[in-house]
């Protein structure tokens, strides 16, 4: 059962991962704490509008959308950096590094995680940008499904719905 707040709904969605969007995956980000804003690149320093300062290096994060499903749905989802270092198993500035260096690990990192299935601890908001209002998904937690624990934890679902009246 879904736990509600005002920040928006949470659930558990239990799904195989269909399609990551690499593209802007990795972004520069300002370099203080608690700032998680992109900076812009100008002459050779880093520039936060939010902070309107400018630094000789940045911070490079994650922000990657991609597509779950399970037998009833598709969603896209979005993770941030935490949750994308738990998924690929290397930070954000590593892929930076491989999206520079070696974009065949880079593009082969991000495709290891396609069709793989997951446990995700979501929460869905209305959102609104440019007149559109739709639902945005965030992912808190990534675990990798352990199938043991999934069949049991179904199987005890199932025995629950068995004993219901007709």
């Amino acid at each position: 059962m879904p736990s509600r707040s005002l920040r928006g709904v949470y659930f558990d969605l239990v799904g195989i991962i269909n399609n990551i969007r690499m593209e802007g995956a990795v972004y520069p980000a300002c370099p203080t704490e608690g700032c998680v804003k992109k900076v812009t690149e100008v002459d050779s320093a880093f520039r936060c509008e939010k902070c309107a300062q400018s630094f000789p290096e940045c911070k490079y994060r994650y922000t990657v959308s991609m597509e779950v499903g399970d037998c009833t749905a598709n969603v896209w989802l979005t993770l941030f950096d935490e949750q994308a270092v738990k998924l690929f198993g290397k930070t954000a500035a590593e892929m930076n590094t491989l999206m520079r260096d070696d974009r065949e690990i880079y593009n082969t990192t991000f495709q290891s995680k396609v069709f793989t299935r997951h446990q995700f601890r979501c929460r869905a908001r209305m959102d609104t940008y440019n007149d559109v209002t739709r639902p945005r998904i965030q992912v808190f937690d990534v675990k990798p499904l352990k199938l043991d624990q999934f069949s049991a934890a179904l199987d005890t679902q199932i025995e629950k719905l068995e004993k219901l009246p007709a």
